[in-house]
């Protein structure tokens, strides 16, 4: 149950999808500026 639950914060979330995978696996995160959350606060569209 706990996976499902990560997996809907994950889709719901308005913050970096990278950025929430690289947490899940305790990697090191840089930026992105490429997933559609992040692309979204530069272009104002949803992709």
């Amino acid at each position: 149950m706990k996976r499902l639950y990560q997996m809907f914060l994950y889709l719901k979330s308005e913050r970096c999808r990278r950025e929430f995978v690289y947490e899940y696996f305790d990697a090191k995160w840089s930026g992105c500026d490429n997933c559609d959350v992040c692309k979204y606060r530069t272009t104002g569209v949803w992709k």
